[in-house]
C-alpha cells in the first residue's frame, strides 16, 4: 500500500531524499521555496512535480509526519538591483 501511495505522490520521496533539504528545529522556509526545491529534485530524478497547490496540501496534511509548523506569516523579500 505504501509503495502505491509513493508512486502517485513523489513528494513523499522528495521529503525522504538527502542532499536537497535538511530538517532543523530553528529553521524556516516558505512553501514556495520548498516547492522550488521539490521541482529541482523532480527534474534531477526525471519526475513530474505535483502542482503547487497539491504540494502545499501534502505539506499541510503531513505536518506531524515531518514535524512542520504552518504559519500565516507572509514574508516579502526585498529585491536589490532594481
Amino acid at each position: 500500500m505504501e509503495l502505491a501511495v509513493n508512486d502517485g505522490n513523489n513528494a513523499v520521496s522528495f521529503m525522504a531524499s538527502e542532499g536537497y533539504i535538511r530538517f532543523k528545529a530553528d529553521m524556516e522556509v516558505s512553501t514556495m521555496e520548498l516547492y522550488a526545491v521539490d521541482k529541482l529534485w523532480c527534474d534531477d530524478n526525471s519526475l513530474h512535480p505535483l502542482s503547487e497547490r497539491s504540494f502545499s496540501a501534502f505539506l499541510h496534511k503531513n505536518e506531524d509526519t515531518y514535524n512542520l509548523e504552518a504559519t500565516n506569516n507572509v514574508y516579502r523579500r526585498k529585491r536589490y538591483g532594481w
